[in-house]
């Protein structure tokens, strides 16, 4: 039997896709889950308060330094009420939580965006834990803040593949 023809057809097509384009470019997408603390006596966690949801915080103080190359713990996101720490992480995850974007749609960032790893450490102005959303506009504003970051649309032809199902 010939098994190419129970298999589809993969054909390559060009697409034309508008996406933002990172000039100095940078995380897979972190779950901003619920963060949860210790209660003083009972043991029990207990859920913390959350930003509502119209906030739009900014960063009270935040401190941007490189990793230390000898903590070998990994890349983390650790968010205690408005206390965040992103730790062990590279620009160009900052850009993927930041604008989720997947990581081909970066473009013409230097070396150092994809190596360099970063831990920022840092408390938001608003007394309560960010969503996601929340999370992600703090990032950008990390990006922009101490990085530099600058974006453009730009729009690129970018291969896909149809698959096309054949019936004998």
């Amino acid at each position: 039997m010939d098994m190419t023809k129970t298999f589809p057809q993969v054909q390559k097509l060009p697409f034309r896709w508008t996406w933002p384009l990172a000039v100095i470019t940078a995380m897979a997408l972190c779950g901003a889950a619920k963060c949860t603390a210790q209660e003083q006596n009972a043991g029990n966690p207990v859920t913390a308060k959350e930003m509502r949801p119209e906030a739009v915080p900014d960063w009270e103080v935040a401190a941007v330094k490189p990793s230390n190359p000898n903590d070998t713990r990994g890349q983390h996101i650790n968010m205690s009420g408005r206390h965040l720490r992103l730790l062990d992480t590279t620009v160009e995850q900052f850009l993927l939580i930041g604008y989720s974007v997947q990581q081909s749609q970066l473009a013409g960032e230097p070396e150092w965006v994809k190596t360099t790893r970063w831990d920022v450490d840092g408390l938001s102005d608003v007394e309560a834990a960010p969503n996601l959303a929340q999370l992600q506009g703090l990032i950008r504003k990390i990006l922009t803040e101490r990085f530099g970051l600058q974006l453009r649309q730009e729009q690129r032809e970018l291969p896909v593949f149809a698959l096309e199902l054949i019936s004998y």
